[in-house]
């Protein structure tokens, strides 16, 4: 058993584990050099997708899957998969439609038009802000 034994380590890479100008200090390499020699576990967290983490993989040591998406899904570098990922699914268009009515209502409009497509028809309605229909 090693002095970080059944520890877990894990830092953001952009400006936590980087410099300002996005380089990993030699130093910083070190000390997980010498965190995963003694038994620890290091990983990086961040909120970046798979193809982005190349600028990484080959510089700065890891011996866990990389935490990717801001946490919602790991990456195993050894086995080139993911470990696990869970999607946010929701409805883009009805996530868009309450982001403008938010931002309209700031303007004093009081109504959108909008189009919802159920089994194959198309319904254009006049909205108010507060989400109440009216079939035009």
């Amino acid at each position: 058993m090693g002095l970080f034994s059944d520890v877990l380590l894990t830092v953001d890479y952009d400006r936590t584990l980087t410099a300002p100008d996005s380089t990993v200090p030699e130093r910083n390499i070190e000390a997980i050099r010498y965190f995963i020699e003694n038994g620890g576990a290091f990983t990086i967290n961040t909120g970046r997708s798979v193809p982005m983490t190349k600028v990484f993989r080959d510089k700065v040591p890891v011996n866990a899957p990389l935490l990717l998406y801001n946490g919602s899904a790991a990456y195993d570098l050894a086995e080139k998969k993911l470990t696990f990922c869970h999607a946010i699914h929701m409805d883009l268009w009805e996530t868009e439609e309450k982001m403008l009515r938010r931002r309209l209502r700031k303007f004093g409009f009081e109504s959108i038009k909008t189009c919802e497509k159920t089994e194959g028809n198309l319904s254009v309605y006049q909205k108010d802000l507060s989400g109440q229909k009216e079939q035009q």
